[in-house]
């Protein structure tokens, strides 16, 4: 009906122009009149005739371009439209027109050609707000947010106060990922409208993605304060409460925005998320499928349900994460991919889930901690460090990583680089019992006893364990309390009988020197298996220092059936020494150097054996080969006998020497070397005085023998008997002395008065031969004896001179020195085996005070007379390796959440026991398990010497 009536009024108007022409008026109204009849294409034609009657006026032009523009619009011709508008802008000062032609331009101009109109027009107009905002929402529709949220600077260059341009500023920095200009500007825009649900709700939403969770839960708090029917606050409010783990309070929060919107299909997917964190699992299950009915794309619900499959093995659930195609789900669905496959220990292909999962999302700081989790466990430490750096770069409070990267440095031994990682973690959320034993186990390795045993006893009160127990005892050890270590190692005992508790048990009763209980202990507590090899072998051990050498061999026995370390072999070779069956204990060593490369022990235990076995040679071979590893004192003895026994005197006196400066403090081995040098009859007043440390040259200022010589002279016939000459022959007198005369004649002493300068004195003696002489010396023949007794260059010498007088050979003559004036000779006699007729022969004594004498007939009573003991078995260093005690490992502790912890949980390693007391800490090695888990400090225990 209204249609009728324009077209009506168009023929009627068109009489009109027929009759008084085409006025203004007229072709104005047939345009209005064409364009309600639906005539748009002859409507534009009479707009566009009615702007060229009025060029230059204004009274009908605006409503002639106005029409002009809203049918133009009406028929999409926008090319068109935007050539008006430029007429328009090219007569008319309005920043209206050119806002106009932009959008008009949007229709089909390129991105090109609509920033070039924006930027003409804005430099036309550089105060315009309009124009700049529209450049930004230009920008920012466009996915160029660091443009857009330039320009939006711009704007607040022109007013500082427009909050909303702070609010789209702050919403443009946090997609840019610059969370703390996207707070400055939020924080800008809630000053100036401090009651904006909106900004309150961005503020939140920042803050959570800045992981501070109190401040965001603040604002969406003032958020429901203001308007409680706010859905989206009520998810973004459950969402951090499922975040930080208060899933009843997150329940909550999603109960709340279904009964506010129950066809939101995100609260009801939520929802089923915080029941899946509270183990319900059917229940969330529901939940999900609500949203589906829904929405049967929601990608949360999907997530969540194909999360479950793919955690229970069902490829169905790989299948559902993806076909989520939604690029803000695709980091978690790496990251979901991921935990499947480290739940299989499939920890390569997790690494490449995890890296493509931060690759996606850097700021993915579960998918960085669990990365280093897998590279852990691939034995990539180093590379799982740096991975636990970037996710506390990301958040400095993440516990997780601090702890993961303190448990990851200590299976590096960057013992104080963990213990700092550790105690952040500490700081942050407090000792958890994980924490605590593996900031004690850095204390330990550090050395800071008392800091980690102090640690350990509060942990033993308030989380006790088989770890706490038996680092305890190790811990005491360290710091040799071995009866404290004894108590805690018995907890640990009691907590579980295996074979490593056992074993320690042993071994710190026997580091108290407790060797009955050790015995009882071994009778008591049941024998472990036979892959506790160590045990065996300290058991072995013991019952050797109790001289069980039976029950020894047996123990041996059983520790070589699980063990191919050759140090049973050792043990074994020392046992038959000690029983005396050399040949048997050829054939262990022998064995031990087929398995091993030889060490000091192995060495000095093969040469005793070719010593007792009498090969002597290689006696000295395998010897000295131990001499080259260690410079030993009884090596270097044992090889001076065998030297000896081969006789090779020179080098035996080498080693007796070597063995006197190993041990400065042990005589014997001065007095051994005499006897060798007395034996080859090479001893001299200068071995002596080296030996001894007596200087005989100003030993005693009362001698006549200071500084020149005294001549008694002696001749011995049968007929005649001894005339005894006797003549000073310094050029000062002699003080009154006592002269012993010995030797061939018997005497008593003889009292010689002051002696002047060159004087002389000759007596005449009665004597007679031993009986000993008797033998030697036929009655009736007469010999020549010379003896002279005198001083040069401050030594003191005895020579004696024969002449045979007869003119037959004289044999088996036997002289002995003179003594007298407090010296003596440390050769008791020599014998002339054949002294020609009228043949001389001079023999020489040196002597030595009679202090030094004294002294080596003090040795002779207390290491005997014999010119040198057997040979000596040393000191055995035996190890016994490889106990397996509790250490870190890696555990993928997989659960629903999207993080993984390392944590601490029960290991074995191998400790290496020797025999010395304790003196290192056993090394920590990360093992290809799936979670770093409870920790025990590893040790190096030893035993005590074994001496033969």
């Amino acid at each position: 009906m209204h249609l009728q009536k324009y077209t009506d009024a168009v023929e009627h108007i068109n009489r009109c122009i027929q009759l008084k022409g085409e006025t203004p008026d007229a072709v104005l109204a047939l345009a209005k009149c064409n364009e309600l009849a639906g005539d748009l294409e002859s409507a534009l034609r009479h707009y566009t005739k009615a702007l060229e009657i009025h060029k230059g006026s204004t009274k009908l032009s605006p409503e002639a371009r106005d029409g002009k523009i809203r049918v133009l619009e009406k028929l999409n011709r926008y090319p068109e439209l935007f050539e008006f508008y430029a007429q328009i802008t090219a007569n008319e000062d309005a920043v209206h027109w050119h806002l106009k032609a932009v959008d008009c331009l949007m229709h089909y101009g390129t991105d090109d050609a609509i920033l070039d109109f924006l930027d003409k027009s804005i430099a036309r107009y550089p105060d315009s707000v309009e124009l700049l905002v529209k450049k930004a929402e230009f920008e920012e529709a466009k996915g160029w947010p660091d443009k857009a949220v330039l320009t939006y600077r711009r704007v607040l260059e022109i007013e500082l106060t427009n909050a909303e341009i702070w609010y789209r500023c702050a919403k443009l920095y946090s997609k840019l990922g610059n969370l703390a200009s996207a707070t400055e500007c939020i924080d800008k825009a809630i000053e100036l409208r401090p009651d904006n649900a909106r900004y309150l709700g961005e503020k939140g939403r920042i803050a959570y993605e800045m992981h501070e969770l109190d401040v965001a839960v603040r604002n969406f708090d003032m958020v429901l304060e203001r308007d409680v029917e706010n859905v989206d606050a009520w998810i973004a409010l459950g969402k951090i409460m499922l975040d930080i783990e208060r899933y009843p309070e997150a329940l909550k929060c999603f109960d709340k925005a279904t009964e506010l919107n129950e066809g939101y299909a995100d609260a009801w997917a939520y929802k089923g998320a915080a029941l899946l964190k509270m183990g319900k699992t059917e229940e969330a299950i529901s939940h999900f499928q609500k949203a589906l009915s829904i929405d049967r794309n929601n990608i949360t619900a999907q997530y969540y349900i194909g999360s479950i499959l793919l955690r229970n093995g069902d490829e169905n659930g790989r299948k559902i994460l993806s076909s989520i195609s939604h690029p803000d789900m695709q980091a978690d669905i790496h990251l979901q991919f991921g935990n499947a496959l480290m739940k299989k220990k499939e920890y390569r292909e997790a690494i490449a889930q995890f890296e493509e999962a931060v690759k996606i999302e850097r700021e993915k700081i579960e998918g960085w901690n669990n990365l280093g989790v897998s590279l852990a466990m691939t034995g990539s430490i180093e590379e799982a460090i740096y991975a636990f750096d970037e996710a506390i770069e990301i958040e400095n409070t993440y516990t997780n990583a601090w702890y993961n990267k303190g448990i990851a440095l200590l299976n590096l031994e960057s013992w104080n680089e963990a213990l700092d990682a550790l105690t952040v973690c500490s700081r942050k959320e407090g000792f958890s019992p994980d924490a605590q034993l593996a900031v004690a186990v850095a204390l330990l390795t550090l050395r800071k006893f008392e800091n980690a045993i102090k640690m350990l006893e509060e942990l033993s009160e308030k989380a006790p364990s088989l770890n706490v127990f038996y680092n305890l005892a190790i811990a005491y050890l360290q710091i040799e309390m071995p009866e404290n270590a004894v108590k805690y190692a018995r907890k640990a005992f009691e907590i579980e009988n295996n074979d490593q508790t056992k074993y320690l048990m042993l071994y710190t009763m026997y580091m108290c020197g407790d060797l009955d209980a050790c015995l009882k202990f071994i009778e008591t507590a049941g024998n472990p298996g036979f892959s506790c090899w160590q045990y065996w072998l300290l058991r072995a051990y013991i019952e050797i220092v109790n001289g069980m050498m039976a029950e020894a061999i047996k123990s041996l026995d059983k520790a070589m059936q699980n063990s191919k370390d050759p140090v049973s072999w050792l043990l074994r070779c020392f046992v038959y020494l000690c029983e005396g069956k050399y040949g048997d204990a050829k054939r262990s060593i022998d064995v031990y150097f087929i398995k091993n490369t030889p060490s000091f022990d192995a060495w000095s235990l093969k040469g005793l054996v070719h010593y007792y076995l009498g090969d002597y040679q290689n006696a000295l071979k395998c010897l000295t080969s131990a001499l080259k590893i260690k410079n030993d004192e009884i090596t270097n003895y044992n090889c001076a006998i065998v030297c000896f026994k081969l006789n090779q005197y020179d080098d035996a006196l080498q080693y007796l020497e070597a063995a006197r400066k190993l041990a400065p403090h042990n005589e014997k081995y001065t007095y051994y070397k005499l006897k060798i040098l007395q034996h080859i009859e090479q001893i001299s007043e200068a071995s002596v005085e080296e030996l001894t440390g007596e200087t005989m040259g100003t030993r005693s200022r009362e001698s006549i023998l200071d500084t020149h010589d005294l001549t008694i002279t002696l001749f011995v016939n049968q007929r005649q008997g001894v005339e005894l000459n006797i003549k000073n022959t310094m050029f000062r007198a002699v003080q009154p002395f006592t002269l012993e005369l010995g030797g061939a004649i018997s005497s008593g002493l003889i009292e010689v008065p002051q002696l002047s300068s060159k004087e002389e004195k000759t007596y005449t003696l009665n004597y007679r031969f031993n009986d000993e002489d008797e033998e030697h010396v036929v009655p009736g023949i007469d010999v020549a004896i010379e003896a002279r007794l005198y001083s040069k260059r401050g030594r003191v010498h005895c020579e004696i001179g024969l002449q045979n007088l007869k003119p037959f050979k004289l044999t088996d003559i036997r002289v002995r020195p003179l003594s007298g004036l407090g010296y003596t000779s440390l050769v008791d006699e020599k014998i002339v085996r054949a002294l020609e007729p009228l043949e001389t022969r001079k023999l020489q004594f040196t002597m030595v005070p009679a202090e030094v004498s004294e002294q080596i007939n003090n040795w002779t009573a207390r290491f005997g007379a014999d010119m040198l003991p057997e040979i000596v078995c040393p000191e055995i260093d035996v190890q016994i390796p490889s106990l397996r005690l509790p250490e870190y490992r890696i555990e993928d502790n997989y659960d629903f959440r999207k993080n993984r912890t390392l944590k601490l949980s029960r290991l074995v390693k191998t400790m290496d026991i020797k025999s010395k007391a304790v003196e290192e800490i056993l090394k920590m090695h990360i093992v290809r398990e799936t979670v770093i888990a409870e920790t025990a400090l590893l040790d190096e225990l030893e035993l005590k010497d074994v001496k033969g």
